[in-house]
């Protein structure tokens, strides 16, 4: 559905931002790009949505530009709808008023038919009952299922997030993850997220984009790309493992995925081989309806082969912690 090719942005001649990207987003999938700040997520975002312009390469919304000034551009852009951090609703317009604005505005519908679909998505967000209040009035998730409805109500087949959940708490956070996979799902519209919190990535990401320094470091899975990561800056990022680990003896990392977390792998590798392992740091994480972990195992130097047979011989994946 969108398909981003060997996109550069430049601030200037030496200033580089995004450096030669390649990304595709399926039809009705939910991908997250995550990185560190200042990395180029928020920029990347804003090129897909074509408000700033780019010096090499495209992006394509289902064939169709969305570069300024490409063939197609503005009706690739009326496709997409837009979630900000920061909400920016009119403070002086009531909540219905700041929903019904762009359709009457940009895309000028008739009033009578916003307004009725305004009310459904405000009551698809769960603030069917607020929509005379004011922005004042409001909490920030609330603000920001405000935002979503005010996207959504201009139809997009795909809704782009800038850092929507970062300055809200917990548990507001939970919820607004909990709405967004609830119109992924219910209204088929294809979601992008720009987020640092691995929160968003476990809640509700099915493929997420790794950015670091510009450049798309890795792509896949989150449970695949996070539990094993293989490059230093995306362990970096997640701080992998305690930097307490033994000098002595040999570090043995397994990785477990989906039912691997149900076998008791650890007492039956110590009672086959007949020896006694340390496990010094392990971690759960929950990716949306499974849990996927990982454990540091340490064990004497002459243990060690005979422990990566016995996991090989039940699919455990691991590595030796150098």
């Amino acid at each position: 559905m969108l398909r981003i090719e060997h996109l550069v942005k430049k601030f200037d001649e030496d200033f580089v931002v995004l450096d030669d990207i390649d990304l595709s987003v399926n039809k009705g999938e939910v991908v997250v790009i995550l990185g560190p700040s200042g990395c180029g997520k928020s920029t990347l975002l804003r090129c897909i949505n074509g408000l700033e312009d780019i010096q090499d390469g495209r992006v394509l919304l289902e064939g169709e530009e969305i570069n300024p000034g490409g063939k197609g551009a503005e009706k690739s852009r009326v496709k997409i709808g837009m979630v900000f951090q920061s909400y920016d609703l009119f403070p002086h317009m009531s909540i219905l008023d700041n929903v019904i604005l762009a359709p009457m505005k940009v895309q000028k519908r008739n009033k009578e038919d916003v307004v009725k679909e305004a009310r459904e998505m405000l009551e698809r967000v769960g603030l069917a009952s607020r929509e005379e209040s004011y922005p004042r009035q409001l909490s920030g998730g609330q603000k920001q299922r405000v935002a979503i409805a005010r996207a959504l109500v201009l139809d997009p087949e795909i809704l782009l997030c800038d850092e929507a959940t970062s300055a809200l708490d917990p548990e507001i956070t939970k919820g607004i993850l909990a709405l967004l996979q609830k119109i992924n799902k219910e209204m088929g519209i294809t979601i992008v997220v720009v987020t640092h919190q691995m929160e968003v990535v476990k809640q509700i990401c099915q493929r997420v984009a790794f950015l670091s320094q510009g450049k798309v470091l890795a792509v896949g899975r989150p449970e695949k790309l996070f539990v094993w990561p293989q490059e230093r800056e995306i362990r970096d990022f997640l701080r992998e493992e305690s930097d307490k680990l033994p000098e002595t003896g040999v570090n043995l990392k397994l990785f477990f995925y989906g039912e691997g977390n149900q076998r008791p792998i650890v007492t039956q590798m110590s009672q086959e081989l007949h020896t006694d392992f340390n496990i010094c740091w392990a971690k759960l994480e929950d990716f949306r309806e499974d849990v996927y972990g990982s454990l540091v195992l340490n064990m004497k130097q002459e243990d060690l082969e005979r422990a990566c047979a016995f996991l090989d011989s039940k699919d455990v994946t691991w590595e030796v912690i150098e």
